[in-house]
Order: structure tokens, then sequence, then C-alpha cells
């Protein structure tokens, strides 16, 4: 315990971030008015109820309490950086805390379970809650710290600093050795290289991908337009952020040669990401896609839409995208882009659109050839995407009806069933 209060304490506590900016956070996204931790009776609050412990929620959580609650279960979000009121139908029960001391308060649990978000640089969540607690602690992964750079000497790049990314792996080998349940995005195989005991992959180590959500999905008749849209909804890195990291992420170079192609392409970035900038500073972040805006008619750059808000704004898109380039200078693990399957993915299959992607990200690639999603094409098929797609057009409606049929059968409520047993 010692050790992990110390690691908050020199990298964490009014660090990541300020008191100040958590306070105008909450503020802006009218985030003040749940109840604190620290003034609720724990034993009576959380019995027999999953508690969601997340520093800043996701959309995993969101989409998991609500297959949940469909189901008869009772669900609280425990959260530091808050939740707009529009979020709070999708729990039964939000509360904040303030500081990490306040957690302390689980202590008084009993007869619940704890299902903490883990991820970069924030792998010593669960092995604090796990310290604090004598109930079932589960954790869901994204990003896993030891798979996503080739060398440990590049997570200065990420803003971690060599000693907290030492702490930040070892933290998540605990995890990923002692939590009861790990829920992560990527395949089993790609944890096989990590020194811990094999025997719980598949078993207490889970893929389990942010499966489509009934109440997000778009159930648009379509037809393939003449002009095809395209889609790419997800988080984009900033412009400033070092290319051998994010290069691929930040598409600048695919972008450019789809749209000189002709084909209409719209990113809707992450609105978690964006949510503190106005429009002057999201066109100062991101100067490159500001200026293919004014140069192609035909590409839009905004910010995004939350799940149960994107349905409504995809009624006119085609497919949706993965389209990442990556160089030889890219010091992200091949293993990390290969073997997971990220939401972005099953948030286009709510949307009810089919998927192009790139076959570096061999697992969804892999996902889409098995359930006939869409379309796998190589990097270097990227400037002939308009010929692909024409090439596929009479195939359009059998990928609407795969999608129809993953949705029905892999949708999260199911396979949170298949997880319980």
């Amino acid at each position: 315990m010692k050790t992990i209060e110390q690691h908050i304490a020199k990298y964490i506590e009014n660090k990541k971030p300020t008191y100040d900016y958590l306070a105008t956070y909450r503020k802006n996204i009218g985030a003040l008015n749940y109840p604190q931790l620290t003034d609720i009776d724990v034993r009576t609050c959380f019995a027999n109820k999953v508690v969601f412990i997340s520093d800043r929620p996701n959309y995993h959580f969101l989409r998991v309490s609500k297959a949940l609650n469909d189901d008869g279960t009772d669900t609280i979000l425990l959260t530091r950086w808050g939740v707009p009121e529009e979020q709070k139908r999708f729990f039964s029960n939000i509360i904040l805390y303030d500081k990490f001391a306040d957690l302390k308060q689980i202590t008084a649990a009993d007869n619940c379970k704890f299902y903490v978000q883990s991820w970069v640089g924030w792998n010593f969540l669960f092995c604090y809650i796990s310290t604090l607690t004598n109930q079932a602690v589960y954790c869901n992964t994204n990003d896993l710290s030891n798979l996503l750079l080739t060398d440990n000497k590049y997570f200065d790049l990420i803003n971690l600093s060599a000693d907290e990314a030492k702490a930040d792996l070892a933290f998540e080998l605990k995890m990923l050795e002692d939590a009861e349940l790990v829920t992560t995005p990527y395949e089993s195989e790609a944890l096989k290289t990590l020194p811990i005991e094999q025997s719980r992959l598949g078993r207490n180590i889970v893929t389990f991908p942010t499966y489509p959500l009934e109440e997000f999905c778009n159930d648009k008749a379509r037809k393939l337009n003449v002009e095809p849209k395209l889609l790419y909804a997800g988080m984009v890195p900033f412009d400033d952020r070092p290319d051998i990291v994010f290069s691929d992420a930040k598409m600048q170079e695919p972008v450019k040669v789809i749209l000189e192609q002709g084909l209409s392409l719209t990113i809707l970035n992450n609105p978690q990401h964006t949510k503190t900038l106005d429009n002057k500073m999201l066109l100062e972040r991101y100067r490159y896609f500001s200026k293919l805006t004014e140069t192609f008619p035909n590409f839009a750059f905004t910010d995004g839409f939350m799940p149960w808000q994107l349905k409504k704004q995809v009624a006119d898109f085609d497919f949706g995208t993965i389209l990442h380039s990556f160089s030889t200078e890219l010091v992200i693990n091949p293993t990390h882009y290969e073997r997971i399957l990220p939401s972005k993915i099953f948030t286009y299959i709510e949307a009810n659109l089919p998927i192009i992607i790139v076959d570096n990200f061999k697992a969804i690639s892999d996902l889409i050839k098995k359930h006939n999603l869409g379309i796998v094409i190589s990097g270097s098929d990227i400037p002939h995407l308009k010929e692909i797609i024409n090439s596929h057009a009479d195939q359009y409606p059998e990928y609407l009806e795969a999608i129809k049929n993953y949705r029905t059968k892999f949708n999260i409520r199911n396979m949170l069933t298949l997880l319980r047993n």
C-alpha cells in the first residue's frame, strides 16, 4: 500500500490533473451535483451492486453498465472526473471522489463487486483498489503498457518518465497476475509474450472488446451512394504529438490520398478528447486537417458525438474506416495494433456501417473476413480505394445483412451472459 500511495502522491494527485482543472472540467460538463463518496454510507449504498471505478470514464463501462441494468443488476459509477447529466441513465447511481485517499471509504463495502478501469499510466488503480477491499475486484484494460511500445525508453514521448513507466509496467503485470477477472480488447495470443501465468489466458484474462449495445444501433435501410461517403469516428492525436508514436493515428498521409481520389470523408473526433476545446483551439491543435478542409470540399473534420447521439448522425455515410499508415520509424509494438479489437470497430457495427480497414490490424481484419463485415485492403491499396469500393458495390447488401446478424449474436448483453457463465 505504501508504494502505491507514494506513486499516487508523486505522479498523479493534483498533477493529472490539478484540482483547479478538475473543478473547471466538472463545471463545464455539468457534473457538480453528484453525491460525494465521503458523504455516503458505502455499506448500504454499494450492497448487491456492481461498482465501476474509473478515473475518467470511457464508453466501455457505459455499455456494460446499461447491459447489466437491462438484466436487472444495479450499478454505480465511481469517478473522479465526472460525467454529463445525460449519462445518468446508463448507471443506477453516479458518485464522485475528489482525491484518491477518498477511495479508502470502500473498505466498508460488503456484498458487491468492483470493476476497475485500467490503462497506460493508470495501472496503479486496480492495485490500489484491491488493497482496500476484500470484495471481488475485476479489471478492464484498454491499451496495455507492456504491449504498447517497442522499447520502454519511448515512454517519455507519451509523458511518462522512466521511473513512472517502470512502476506502471509493474502494476500492470501484478494486475494481470492477481485479478480474479481481466477483460481486454486484445486477443489472447498477444499476451503470450508477457511474463505472466499463461494458464490465466482465456480463463482469468478474457478477450472482451466493446461489443455493440442495442440502444446505440442504427437500423436505417442503406443503399450505397453513387459517390461513397466514408466516416472515421475516433480520437485523433494533436498535430504536435511525436510522429514516431502517433503518425499512424494522425492519419495525415492516407487522408490526403483518399481526398485526392474525390472520395468524401468525414472525421468525427472523440468528443471526450475535444470537450474542453473551443473552435479556435480545435483549429490550432489540428492545423493539418484544418488546411485540408479549406482545400477539399469533400472533407469534414469536426468534434464528434456521444454514442447515443452518433446513431442519429450516420444516416448518409456508406462505410466506417480505419485506414492508418504505418511508417518504418513507428515505435508502436506491432503486436499492439495487430492483436487489438478497438472500440471504434463496434461503433461502426452499431452504426450499421460496413467497414474498410488496412490489413495491418490483423485481429480486426480476421473478424471482418470471418463475418463478412466489409473490405480488407493493404496499405498500398489506399491510392486505389475508390476503384476498390466500386468493385465491391454488388456485395454491399451482403455486408449490411452480415452486420445485422453479427449484432444479433454478439451484442454486449449476450456476451456478458457468456462471460458470467
